[in-house]
């Protein structure tokens, strides 16, 4: 696409016009990302376009304030104010319909100026499925934002949409707080069929009878969490709908056969739609719609065609507790995790195991014998594991996901975007984690506390011992905490051992060590207090304040890295003017 030398007035308007030279228009109504409005298009050959083209005379866009032509004629959207009223229109108003939804888009987006390309070719896909489903009972999933405006049309935000991606305004992706009728939130792609997994599982041990639709772009099926999911999905063999929107679009897209294929899976479906043995299928699919009736096989015809993109148009509850509950158990951590989670189980139906990684853990393996239909495995897909789980929350279950350090690395951005942003309540049981010598440095997980803690909405504990981890657990799972009185506060550390020297702020599994430092320092007249921070985020900031008044030096002891707990613990401090020559810390 270039600019040629010529420009001018357009007739009787006064405004400044300018000719470009495309190949390949999208549209004869407007360019995308360009801020001009067409004006006129013509064909011409000359020093421009020597071998003949396509030319456009466009004309600048006004103050986007302002529209630039007449909002369209929309009787039939107009009537439509959930997806409810699309279940008794004929496939000649549907059709209609999708004309309309691209007229409106085409004028609201062009006053915005956001990219709706990929949202054009879905229009039809959109109805076709809140036509035949029924949302919000019913969860449907898409895998971009990008594609989803005609979903949000439908689904009650069609006033909003002109505050798209704008301060106070809805967002450009679904979203579980903005509306009943997104049932997850779109992200950077690719974890629509990991999420709906998840909600599918979570119906079938609950026996609701809802449906679970997914849509995925094929330009995100290059990515390996859709195929960790579908191999995961395989597997589970729970029902489900995956819809492929196989758009053909890409950055980068290789011509095939005449057609546009991203990725091997688009092309593979390319040559499977065009073989003698689908088409045959496809003729018999025909002749028994044709059996049901003239408008359901006019409806399915055109469902078929649209899907395939050749239109041209382009609650949680806590289980109460017998008094006087408690543990006896003895062992490693791993032993106190094995039976805790298992009892946990057989009082809280809802709880769910998942578990990413080489090999099965040996902690879960109780949990999976007892239940085994409770329990995923599904290897080393941990960014999978991750989304899955969200949905498995989304459904109303407690998942347990368990993966050792280094693997959850992986999955940071799962993490990030599929639990955290949306507050999904799943939580993670991080193995391996601290500096574990024996394994190495590849999998010596000293980064979990640094990049865990610094997500907004997560909570970060670690146990010091195994009746800590039992606490933590019981917490997790949302049963009274007035079992453990000393337990009762989220975000509360405790003081072991009293001194009035140096303080020794621990985290986790190194009060023990802190707590042999005490003694060996006794002997040389240093009195020092130990406390148990157990939590990094929150952070126990009266506990902090304390140790910081009390003592000359604040010592933080953790198998952490550089951003780990001493680094939230000196950054409050600091913040709070606790740094002066009397208090150092030391990290």
């Amino acid at each position: 696409m270039f600019l040629s030398v010529g420009s001018g007035f357009a007739a009787g308007l006064n405004v400044p016009f300018v000719v470009v030279s495309i190949r390949r228009p999208w549209s004869a109504a407007y360019f995308g990302f360009i801020d001009w409005v067409v004006d006129k298009l013509y064909y011409v050959r000359d020093a421009v376009a020597p071998r003949g083209g396509y030319c456009a005379r466009a004309m600048p866009l006004p103050d986007v304030r302002e529209f630039f032509y007449e909002k369209p004629s929309t009787p039939m959207l107009d009537m439509i104010e959930t997806p409810i009223h699309l279940k008794n229109m004929t496939p000649k108003e549907l059709k209609q319909l999708a004309d309309e939804i691209r007229s409106e888009m085409t004028f609201i987006m062009s006053k915005t100026r956001r990219s709706f390309k990929a949202s054009l070719p879905v229009i039809e896909l959109a109805i076709a499925i809140h036509h035949v489903f029924h949302a919000p009972m019913d969860k449907i999933l898409w895998d971009v934002g990008e594609q989803t405006y005609a979903h949000k049309i439908l689904t009650g935000r069609r006033s909003w949409m002109h505050t798209l991606r704008q301060k106070d305004g809805i967002s450009g992706f679904t979203s579980r707080s903005e509306s009943e009728y997104d049932a997850f939130g779109a992200a950077h792609g690719c974890n629509s069929i990991s999420a709906g997994l998840g909600m599918a599982v979570a119906r079938d041990l609950k026996g609701k009878k809802e449906r679970v639709v997914t849509v995925i772009s094929n330009w995100t099926t290059m990515a390996g969490q859709a195929y960790e999911a579908m191999s995961n999905a395989g597997y589970l063999d729970s029902n489900m709908v995956v819809i492929l929107n196989d758009s053909r679009h890409s950055l980068n897209p290789k011509s095939e056969e005449g057609h546009m294929a991203i990725n091997a899976l688009s092309s593979t479906l390319s040559k499977l739609q065009s073989s003698k043995s689908f088409r045959k299928l496809r003729e018999a699919a025909k002749g028994v719609t044709k059996r049901i009736g003239k408008g359901m096989h006019e409806l399915a015809a055109k469902v078929d065609e649209y899907a395939r993109e050749k239109s041209g148009s382009g609650t949680s509850h806590s289980s109460k507790a017998a008094p006087g509950f408690s543990y006896n158990i003895s062992g490693t951590y791993s032993d106190y995790f094995a039976e805790v989670l298992v009892a946990e189980a057989e009082r809280e139906k809802d709880i769910v195991a998942v578990h990413a990684g080489l090999g099965i853990d040996v902690t879960l393996q109780p949990f999976q014998t007892k239940f085994p239909e409770k329990f995923f495995d599904v290897g080393m897909a941990e960014q999978h594991a991750v989304t899955f789980s969200a949905g498995l929350a989304c459904g109303g279950l407690k998942p347990f996901c368990v993966i050792p350090s280094t693997f959850l690395q992986r999955a940071y951005d799962q993490i990030v975007h599929d639990v955290d942003r949306q507050c999904i309540p799943v939580r993670f049981v991080i193995s391996g984690a601290g500096l574990v010598g024996s394994d190495g440095p590849v999998n010596c997980g000293a980064f979990d506390i640094a990049f865990m803690s610094s997500l907004p909405n997560m909570i970060v504990m670690a146990p010091s011992d195994g009746e800590e981890l039992v606490r933590m657990v019981v917490y997790m799972t949302g049963l009274p905490l007035s079992l453990y009185p000393s337990f009762s506060y989220i975000g509360k550390g405790k003081v072991l051992a009293g001194g009035k020297d140096v303080a020794l702020l621990s985290y986790g599994s190194m009060v023990q060590n802190c707590m042999n430092a005490r003694a060996l320092l006794a002997d040389l007249g240093i009195h020092v207090t130990v406390a148990d921070a157990r939590f990094c985020k929150p952070l126990d900031i009266t506990l902090v304040r304390q140790l910081c008044k009390d003592h000359e030096f604040l010592i933080t002891v953790e198998e952490g890295s550089i951003g780990g707990f001493g680094a939230h613990v000196a950054h409050f401090i600091s913040l709070d003017g606790l740094l002066d020559e009397r208090t150092k810390n030391v990290l």
